[in-house]
């Protein structure tokens, strides 16, 4: 049966509790994307670009997590 945009979007608003496995998975991701913005605001100099940078690697971060996400149980 396929989905209704309606059940895709409400899909995407609920809260989908990690695993175990997968809490171990983010916990890692978010760890290197931690070292990318470290190595990035030590390699470059202060400017907007650097700030834009950050705001990047923050949002990637945010889609990262939920891509993996989306595919566990919803809570209760």
């Amino acid at each position: 049966m396929e989905q209704t945009r309606k059940d895709v979007l409400k899909n995407r608003f609920l809260y989908h509790k990690p695993t175990p496995e997968v809490a171990a998975k983010l916990t890692e991701m978010r760890a290197k994307f931690n070292e990318l913005a470290a190595y990035v605001v030590d390699t470059c100099p202060e400017s907007d670009m650097l700030d834009a940078a950050i705001e990047k690697i923050e949002e990637a971060s945010m889609w990262a997590v939920k891509s993996i996400v989306v595919d566990c149980p919803v809570a209760e």
